[in-house]
């Protein structure tokens, strides 16, 4: 039986929205009360077994969503859906765990599930053509608790030039999660969509190229004829050591300050990996 490559390729398109003072406002108190709303929901799921179901949930807590925190319909759909994924997800921990310990590899016991999960981020997830499409112009509008809004939009310029052309580069555009930056304070859309990839017959294929992305070698290029790139990282390896070193330091001394000071860290670090991954990864191409 022939093996048949796929057809698409899911990515995210990250977007920075260029938001006015009223715009910020309206956008803030959509995720304050999405984030609260999602601490109600794992409060109930938490109270009613651990519920891991997302249509139970949502009968549970769809009424109160839209009643106490004011979200819109599909908000109060999305909310309690993403938290049945997140106990899903501590539920299939919690398995590994228990085999782990049959198996005599590990004598902790998984505490994920010892209380209900807390959701500090401020993120929004929506659904496209119901809470937010694209416009003309390089334009978004999202839905807000205050309405409707429209802003101007900026990003990588391949994205760009996906989100302008869909038809014509084969993008299928998806859901979207508002998100904004613990650091900059600046709002985000990441925008999920599906490439279409060129079908090519599988006798026409005469080589077959693989990259890995690693810390020693940021990435690896090689060939079914045994040919072999190396892209060095000795840079980025030194900075993830210094940052690894800084980290043990702060999180012996566990003090609030230390605690914020990580977190930017852990968004510095992130930024500057996903930054050279993507350099390399375009060199590979």
């Amino acid at each position: 039986m022939d093996e048949e490559l796929p057809t698409s390729q899911a990515l995210t398109c990250k977007l920075k929205l260029l938001l006015d003072k009223e715009q910020v406002v309206a956008v803030r108190r959509t995720a304050l009360a999405y984030r609260n709303a999602l601490n109600h929901a794992s409060a109930v799921a938490f109270a009613n077994g651990k519920m891991s179901q997302g249509m139970k949930l949502q009968t549970l807590v769809y009424q109160d969503l839209r009643e106490r925190y004011g979200l819109l319909s599909q908000m109060a759909c999305n909310a309690p859906r993403q938290v049945a994924a997140a106990y899903k997800t501590l539920w299939e921990r919690a398995k590994s765990n228990a085999a782990h310990k049959a198996k005599g590899w590990t004598k902790r016991r998984y505490k994920g599930l010892d209380k209900a999960p807390k959701f500090t981020a401020l993120t929004v997830n929506l659904n496209h053509k119901r809470d937010w499409s694209l416009g003309k112009n390089q334009t978004v509008s999202i839905s807000t608790l205050n309405g409707r809004i429209r802003c101007r939009y900026e990003g990588w310029n391949r994205h760009l030039d996906w989100l302008e052309h869909t038809a014509d580069r084969g993008i299928t555009l998806g859901a979207a999660k508002l998100w904004q930056d613990p650091v900059s304070k600046a709002w985000y859309l990441l925008v999920s969509v599906d490439k279409a990839l060129v079908e090519k017959p599988m006798d026409r294929i005469t080589t077959v190229k693989g990259v890995d992305l690693n810390r020693r070698n940021i990435a690896v290029e090689s060939n079914t004829r045994g040919q072999c790139r190396f892209y060095h990282g000795g840079h980025q390896r030194h900075l993830a050591e210094h940052a690894a070193s800084t980290r043990s330091a702060l999180q012996a001394k566990g003090t609030r300050g230390a605690k914020a000071v990580l977190r930017k860290l852990a968004e510095e670090t992130g930024a500057a990996r996903k930054t050279a991954e993507r350099g390399y990864g375009a060199l590979c191409e």
